[in-house]
């Protein structure tokens, strides 16, 4: 009986039009709403995974070894070993890739810096989107870690984490260690001790020479003034030869 009153209505809503017509109107919905859903879902998961748009390796403008490009820079890349804030070695080469433009402000830092009998000692450089969601994944704080769907500007290869050494290369006090989540972190944290903000404004002066500025909550992390002139990249850090025809070391001296 319903289905007879379902087919009465139609026909007076649309007297010209027969079941056939009705039956494949209805399939056309039905492809419709599978595509939509489908299209939903893949909206969800490019939402969900958090993944902004990023290169591949064969789009990846050009990147340099800094060693290549600066020898007396010290190298401490914390994420190639277990000594990090992840407890894990989440990089596959303990190097230092930058952009090309980048590694050149470096070197001039560094000899700046040689000329008062100081050098800088890296921490991190270039840093591949995966390892941005691995660590948002444990500590979702935005003062600290960037949220995997803007990227951090470590994924653009124009930011990096140093700090101050000696001639030989023994590092100074800068009141705390590279990855430290506390408000002792902060460049304008207090009760620090007189050489502590010194040591600090000698490596915010030296690296503002050169177009660097230092994030507030983070005294070791200077970004590139243009930042956001560079795509944010996901490729290996072996993905680039250095001059002496290799992909760098595998662990850190």
């Amino acid at each position: 009986m319903k289905r007879s009153r379902h087919r009465s209505l139609n026909r007076l809503a649309c007297p010209a039009w027969g079941n056939r017509s009705w039956h494949w109107l209805g399939a056309v919905f039905v492809i419709m709403g599978a595509v939509t859903r489908l299209h939903g879902d893949e909206v969800l998961h490019r939402e969900s995974s958090g993944a902004p748009e990023v290169r591949s390796a064969a789009l990846a403008p050009r990147f340099v070894d800094l060693g290549d490009i600066a020898p007396g820079i010290v190298y401490d890349i914390r994420y190639a070993t277990t000594d990090n804030f992840l407890g894990e070695r989440v990089y596959d080469r303990c190097r230092c890739l930058v952009r090309e433009d980048v590694a050149g402000r470096l070197a001039r830092v560094q000899r700046f810096l040689e000329a008062q009998g100081l050098g800088l000692k890296i921490w991190d450089c270039y840093r591949p989107h995966a390892v941005t969601r691995l660590m948002w994944d444990r500590v979702r704080d935005r003062r600290y870690v960037a949220h995997p769907r803007e990227g951090s500007r470590h994924n653009r290869g124009v930011a990096v984490d140093l700090t101050l050494v000696n001639r030989e290369g023994i590092a100074l006090d800068m009141g705390t260690d590279h990855d430290d989540f506390s408000d002792r972190a902060h460049v304008g944290a207090s009760d620090l001790g007189e050489a502590v903000h010194r040591n600090r404004r000698i490596l915010v002066d030296a690296m503002g020479r050169e177009g660097f500025r230092v994030l507030l909550t983070e005294w070791w992390h200077f970004d590139y003034e243009n930042w956001r002139e560079y795509p944010i990249e996901d490729v290996s850090l072996s993905s680039v030869i250095r001059k002496d025809g290799t992909t760098g070391p595998l662990d850190c001296p």
